[in-house]
């Protein structure tokens, strides 16, 4: 029998949920063959007591070989072993198509997120979106009493950070009203540009792009420069590779923007329209009329089914 959870090591518990007999997976959640990434739901009784559910992130690690290796022969090397034994199973003209086995990157990043609550499986599970037009008024009339309903327990992670500083930054304002973080939902050794940037506490009551004012024009403005600058610098590129963008509505409302590359081979719902709203953008439009997010109407995305979702659907 297993020892209880509660006294295993944090280095071990993935192994003991997955060798432990009493673990059965329940549900594939979703998966996504073009980023080669696939969430499941699974249940233990590690110490034969109530079953709780577990939910598996697992995901393929990007390849290590690049083009600025100076020894060719180890490129080489490194390539016949991630194209050995090739099968080809498309042929068309010039076009063919292969599986391979792939000796040195056959890896999986794996997240395990034990015991998990509902909200945590629902966030995993593959999702329905439709799409919503927001007045104004609609904003204030169901939007914002939603925003107002949610536990201050949802935004602690970010308190923590600043407080307890549960993670490492990768740069922070001249000014100090923000700290620039590499997203957390992308594996510790990913090379994509993926990073978030959020404000100090002190502006913890902008929830959403709806409060956003010429009052914010400062720091809006630094986020869009000098946080792109920071982003350019880390990761060795142009700034003019780097979009900057706000959410709305966000997964959660604390304020902050997402740095992504221009580059990215990935068109993902993190930056597709009705969700993305570009931050150079907002600052126009703030410049051009002081109240334009608390008039305008707003056309996004939301997930039906989603506490959001029946908030808005409702008389």
């Amino acid at each position: 029998m297993q020892e209880p959870e509660q006294k295993q090591g944090k280095s071990n518990i993935l192994e003991t949920i997955v060798s432990c007999p009493n673990t059965k997976i329940l549900e594939i959640l979703s998966e996504n063959s073009l980023t080669c990434q696939i969430n499941i739901l699974g249940e233990t009784s590690l110490d034969e007591n109530e079953p709780k559910k577990f939910v598996l992130k697992l995901h393929k690690k990007d390849f290590s070989i690049t083009l600025e290796e100076k020894d060719n022969s180890t490129v080489t090397s490194n390539l016949q072993k991630i194209l050995s034994s090739p099968e080809k199973y498309f042929e068309n003209d010039i076009y063919h198509k292969f599986i391979t086995k792939d000796l040195i990157h056959n890896q999986v990043d794996v997240e395990l997120i034990y015991p998990a609550t509902q909200k945590q499986i629902d966030k995993y599970r593959l999702i329905n979106y439709e799409l919503f037009h927001e007045t104004y008024e609609i904003y204030l009339k169901k939007t914002l009493p939603f925003i107002n309903s949610i536990q201050q327990n949802d935004v602690k992670w970010i308190f923590n950070i600043f407080e307890n500083k549960t993670e490492e930054p990768i740069g922070e304002a001249p000014s100090k009203k923000f700290i620039i973080l590499k997203d957390y939902t992308v594996a510790n050794d990913s090379k994509a540009l993926i990073c978030l940037a959020i404000p100090v506490p002190e502006y913890s009551y902008i929830k959403s792009v709806r409060d956003l004012t010429q009052k914010e024009l400062p720091l809006l403005e630094e986020l869009y420069l000098e946080g792109k600058k920071i982003i350019a610098k880390k990761y060795n590129c142009k700034e003019e590779e780097i979009k900057a963008f706000i959410h709305y509505p966000p997964s959660f409302y604390y304020f902050h923007v997402h740095y992504l590359s221009v580059n990215d081979p990935n068109v993902t719902l993190s930056s597709s329209v009705n969700r993305a709203i570009d931050l150079n953008e907002i600052i126009q439009n703030i410049k051009l009329k002081n109240d334009y997010y608390q008039t305008v109407a707003i056309d996004h995305i939301v997930q039906v089914n989603s506490k959001l979702y029946n908030a808005l659907k409702s008389n």
